[in-house]
């Protein structure tokens, strides 16, 4: 195996882990079997916790439609700078980083 084909095993074992990990966090967060929710926050907390989801400061709109402008801070707080969650690279399907 080429040093390179062992680097790619590597990430893609690391990439399973990381969604093991996740995946169990979020059953125990459901109370699974006996049922629950799992509200938004503990989802994300979860997601940048397992590396699934990465956080970036924000100072302007990232698009037409800016979920954290329009939904969660609105224009002047995103003026401040505020912490926009993005799908990691490797879960965007964004590969080769």
């Amino acid at each position: 195996m080429t040093a390179d084909e062992q680097r790619a095993v590597s990430a893609l074992l690391a990439d399973r882990a990381r969604l093991r990990a996740f995946c169990r966090e979020l059953f125990e967060l459901a109370d699974w079997p006996e049922g629950g929710d799992i509200d938004g926050f503990s989802f994300q907390d979860a997601a940048v916790k397992h590396g699934l989801l990465t956080a970036e400061t924000r100072t302007e709109r990232c698009g037409e439609r800016c979920y954290c402008a329009d939904e969660y801070h609105g224009e002047e707080a995103m003026r401040e700078g505020v912490a926009c969650y993005r799908k990691a690279d490797w879960l965007a399907g964004k590969f080769g980083g």
